[in-house]
């Protein structure tokens, strides 16, 4: 008995407009591929910039892969530092003219793909500088900005 091939169409696949940071498997859906090649084409550059969220660098990797560099026209791609900015919801200029200005935590979550356990235990560690007024965290984002730039990955 000989299992058929399953159909294969191409199916829409919008991102929200508030994802800015990829994980590795949706970086795989999207490009039809391994997670090896993902982080080969980190290494390469090719998906630009990318960064290791992991609550501890040294032991693991948890890439978070900028959703511009899925752009089919390299062209169109924006410098690194637009897109740190764009990461933590602002501009380049407005970063630097309010580096004090916060972002709510559950922000970060949803734009980076990450759990809220992680993103309390980045505070709790001081890889964020966080307040917590009530139930919510709220996250410097020249905080987060730094973050991401410490955590930058491949060729960039």
């Amino acid at each position: 008995m000989s299992l058929a091939a399953p159909i294969q169409r191409a199916l829409r696949f919008d991102i929200a407009s508030n994802v800015t940071l990829l994980d590795v498997d949706t970086v795989r859906a999207a490009r039809g591929c391994d997670a090896e090649t993902v982080f080969a084409l980190v290494e390469e550059g090719e998906l630009a910039p990318a960064f290791n969220l992991a609550l501890e660098p040294g032991s693991r990797r948890e890439l978070r892969i900028w959703r511009g560099s899925l752009e089919a026209d390299a062209q169109k791609r924006i410098p690194a530092e637009a897109a740190i900015a764009a990461a933590v919801f602002t501009t380049p200029e407005q970063l630097k003219a309010q580096p004090e200005h916060r972002v709510r935590a559950v922000q970060l979550e949803i734009g980076w793909c990450i759990s809220a356990s992680t993103t309390h235990r980045l505070c709790e560690q001081r890889e964020l500088k966080a307040i917590k007024v009530g139930h919510t965290w709220w996250v410097q984002r020249q905080s987060a900005a730094n973050f991401l730039r410490r955590r930058m990955e491949g060729a960039n």
